[in-house]
């Protein structure tokens, strides 16, 4: 693998750390071998846990609570005041979920001593 001016020998190397990638160096270094992980995203996790699944689902969550907390007065349980929400809070919070899914999957990577690299991989020639 060659990085700029720098040469390394390692045994795998995953393209993307994304839900496939990471899993993928995982495995990989579980086996046995040298993993190198080329991510260009300062964190790991892809699309699913940086920008879709994971924090649509946690906005969508807080949502719903308080959409039910908003209508328990039709039930007849009353609280001081209406329901109301900090948007930013709110987005606080997905964002610390985030930190906290991001820095484990940075821990377990320490873990398996997986070469980290943030840039863009580019095959430049066919391995022999």
């Amino acid at each position: 693998m060659v990085i700029g001016d720098f040469k390394e020998q390692v045994d795998v190397v995953v393209v993307g750390g994304g839900p496939g990638g990471y899993a993928a160096a995982f495995h990989a270094a579980d086996l046995g071998l040298d993993v190198a992980l080329v991510e260009e995203e300062p964190r790991l996790g892809g699309t699913c846990l940086l920008r879709g699944c994971i924090p649509s689902k946690a906005m969508i969550t807080a949502a719903e609570k308080y959409h039910q907390l908003a209508s328990l007065d039709k039930m007849g349980i009353s609280l001081t005041g209406k329901a109301n929400f900090d948007i930013k809070k709110m987005a606080g919070w997905r964002d610390n979920i985030l930190k906290e899914l991001t820095s484990g999957l940075d821990g377990l990577v320490k873990a398996r001593n997986i070469r980290r690299f943030e840039g863009v991989a580019i095959l430049v020639a066919p391995m022999n």
